[in-house]
C-alpha cells in the first residue's frame, strides 16, 4: 500500500512516508558519488573551492529525499481537506506546508497517466464543493498499483459518505507522446 490509512474519529489520515531504500539510500549514494568527484575536479582550486562544492553537492542531494506527505479529510460541522507536505529542508526550517481546503469531499477521481518511458502512473484527487480545483492526496502521479489508489479512494468515500461503488471514476489521460527518432 502506497499510503497508510487511519482512522480517529472524523479525520481521516492518509500518509506517504519515505519508502526505504528508495527514499534515503538513492540520494545517500548520489551524494557520496558527487562529493567524491567533485572534490576530485576542484583540488587545484584549493580548500575554499572544495568546500563550496561539497556544500553544493550535499544541498543538491538532500533535496532529492522524498517528502513526507499527509492528506486529512475531516468531516463534522466544518468539513476540510488538509494537506501537508514537508521535505528535508522544510523539517530543518521548520516550515509546515500546510494547504486547508474548506468545503465537503463531492466525487473522488482516480487518473491514469502514462508517463515517459515507463508504465502508467496513478494520482487521487478529490473535488470539494465551492473550491475551482481538484486537490490532489499526494503531491504527484505514484508508479503504484492502480488497485492501491482504488483502496484509498474507497476509504475517503466510505469516511464522507459517498457510495464507492458509484461514486469513484477513474480516468485515464493521454500523457505525453514521443515519437522515436528516425535517421
Amino acid at each position: 500500500m502506497y499510503m497508510s490509512i487511519t482512522l480517529e474519529g472524523d479525520r481521516l489520515r492518509l500518509t506517504r512516508a519515505p519508502q526505504w531504500p528508495r527514499g534515503f539510500v538513492v540520494p545517500a549514494l548520489a551524494v557520496v558519488c558527487s562529493v567524491y568527484f567533485s572534490v576530485r575536479e576542484v583540488e587545484d582550486q584549493g580548500p575554499y573551492t572544495r568546500v563550496a562544492a561539497v556544500l553544493a553537492v550535499l544541498v543538491a542531494g538532500l533535496s532529492f529525499i522524498e517528502d513526507t506527505q499527509q492528506c486529512d479529510v475531516i468531516t463534522g460541522s466544518k468539513p476540510r481537506v488538509e494537506i501537508r507536505r514537508r521535505g528535508f529542508f522544510d523539517f530543518m526550517l521548520g516550515a509546515d506546508g500546510l494547504k486547508v481546503f474548506t468545503g465537503k469531499v463531492v466525487s473522488v477521481t482516480v487518473t491514469a497517466e502514462r508517463l515517459r518511458y515507463f508504465a502508467d502512473g496513478h494520482q487521487v484527487t478529490l473535488e470539494i464543493d465551492d473550491c475551482p480545483i481538484e486537490v490532489m492526496v499526494t503531491g504527484s502521479v505514484t508508479l503504484d498499483p492502480q488497485e492501491d489508489h482504488l483502496e484509498v479512494a474507497r476509504a475517503i468515500c466510505t469516511h464522507v459518505g459517498l457510495d464507492p461503488e458509484t461514486d469513484i471514476s477513474v480516468e485515464k489521460l493521454a500523457g505525453p507522446v514521443y515519437k522515436p527518432h528516425s535517421n
